[in-house]
């Protein structure tokens, strides 16, 4: 029964956090960056590590006319690095030091 209830909490923690990760992403709409103009180049999946385990979740990235660097606001935005949250970097790093 325990692990029953783990997975439900987990289940609804992570489709909370993919819900709620949208606010941080583009509306698809260019964007500057200095004097760089971006237009939206595809939206997809992308699988991300949370406290609650793996989440897919649906993001614009976007690149210049002239190639280069792709950006991904939703990453930039919610502070998302190497497909993990600061959250789960933090339990990560607290496990490490004890």
């Amino acid at each position: 029964m325990d692990k029953t209830i783990l997975d439900e909490c987990n289940e609804m923690g992570g489709f909370a956090t993919a819900h709620a990760s949208q606010k941080f992403d583009t509306d698809g709409s260019p964007i500057k960056l200095g004097e760089v103009k971006l237009t939206v180049r595809d939206k997809t999946n992308k699988l991300y590590q949370i406290p609650y385990g793996g989440v897919p979740i649906q993001r614009y990235v976007c690149q210049s006319s002239k190639g280069g660097k792709i950006d991904c606001s939703l990453e930039n935005n919610a502070h998302i690095i190497r497909r993990g949250s600061p959250n789960l970097r933090n339990k990560s790093h607290a496990k490490k030091s004890t």
